[in-house]
């Protein structure tokens, strides 16, 4: 019976892994770190908006860019949080037709 219990406890994902289901791999923990800081972040003013980041995430704008721009590619992070990944890959574009 102990068998049959491991194996059903293997067969459910936990709630990140749920989330990710079919995408390569699951977010690491500053990828979601970074995730909720742009959410956070969306409606300040670039100084404290940078304030933030520093203090949050313990790495400067640019780096913390970086990384968010190529965590809209990953599939993880749109099933993790689709409203926001869609909002900036919308920003994304509208920045590149306007400047390329």
């Amino acid at each position: 019976m102990s068998d049959q219990a491991s194996a059903a406890e293997a067969e459910e994902p936990d709630s990140k892994q749920a989330a990710t289901k079919g995408t390569g791999r699951s977010l690491t923990a500053l990828e979601l770190q970074i995730l909720q800081a742009i959410k956070s972040t969306s409606s300040m003013a670039q100084g404290p908006r940078d304030r933030y980041i520093r203090e949050t995430v313990g790495m400067g704008p640019t780096r913390y860019f970086q990384i968010l721009n190529a965590l809209l590619d990953l599939p993880a992070a749109w099933a993790t949080e689709p409203a926001t990944v869609k909002r900036l890959r919308e920003q994304r574009q509208r920045n590149r037709d306007r400047h390329w």
